[in-house]
């Protein structure tokens, strides 16, 4: 880490501090974030960048645990998948991880219900077998390994990519994210003459929630510009405890594939007397 990227971590910290009173520390906390995410089709308007079912455009977040199922759309896959996401009681968002071991088309009930899912991978090397998927939703009927509505799916696992492609996550209520850089580019089977603009949106999460915020913003062209790597020399993209973030999309016609995600680090928040009274924040 170079010194101006620890010192713009450090003022981080201590904007948060100054903002909110949360005393916070990155070092013991040791978890960075990679989020990536794909959209093979966006319109003219706003879309999540995020492997989606069906025509669903843009990711909803239920206000309950009320996301309790995986199945698969392989008849044959009984591997083990680690799902990682939130649950919620009283407005509050707590992280936790799970596995669940697949029964090919039949629906498996998961051991923790959740509020949000934000990445699943695959446990053992028991892979799909091609273009095929997992899902994660909120209990409906399935129809040969899919749920038969699709705003009920919240995460994907697609057996060509290996992983989920969900450029977006939430942050529990004893973390903050510090974001330090973003990308996004446009594939080359868009064609010439289009764009896409890309917003990095947050909002904190409640017993009531706040709307969605727009915190950044640009836009990329096929024939100019066709990615950007964003890393702010300055200061960085700071996302409160307790809140969803992630990025949508908006293309100047149909049809344009896009792909990009951001990264950065989780800053846990101090509430050990001691540990606050030596101002920990690295």
């Amino acid at each position: 880490m170079s010194n101006s990227d620890k010192f713009n971590l450090e003022h981080a910290c201590r904007m948060i501090f100054a903002e909110t009173g949360d005393l916070v520390r990155i070092n013991q906390k040791a978890k960075s974030l990679y989020k990536f995410g794909r959209h093979t089709a966006v319109g003219t308007s706003r879309e999540s960048l995020t492997l989606l079912q069906g025509t669903e455009t843009l990711l909803t977040y239920p206000t309950t645990n009320s996301i309790d199922r995986v199945v698969s759309d392989d008849a044959s896959y009984t591997g083990t998948v680690t799902i990682e996401g939130h649950t919620i009681a009283d407005g509050l968002l707590t992280f936790v991880t799970q596995d669940a071991i697949l029964n090919g088309t039949t629906a498996v009930t998961l051991t923790t219900p959740l509020a949000r899912a934000i990445r699943i991978t695959y446990k053992t090397p028991v892979a799909m077998a091609a273009n095929k998927k997992v899902y994660v939703y909120e209990n409906v009927a399935t129809t040969a390994g899919v749920p038969n509505t699709a705003a009920n799916t919240k995460l994907i696992l697609d057996s060509n990519f290996g992983g989920s492609q969900k450029a977006a996550t939430s942050i529990s209520n004893s973390d903050y994210l510090i974001i330090t850089g973003i990308f996004f580019s446009l594939k080359g089977a868009t064609g010439s003459g289009k764009h896409a603009s890309i917003e990095l949106r947050s909002r904190k999460v409640g017993t009531t929630n706040f709307p969605f915020r727009t915190i950044f913003e640009d836009t990329i062209r096929t024939d100019g510009t066709s990615s950007l790597n964003f890393c702010s020399p300055h200061t960085y993209f700071i996302i409160p405890r307790n809140s969803d973030v992630e990025l949508q999309l908006t293309a100047s016609a149909a049809g344009v594939e896009v792909t990009g995600g951001f990264f950065g680090y989780f800053a846990e928040v101090v509430t050990d007397s001691a540990a606050r009274l030596k101002g920990v924040t690295l």
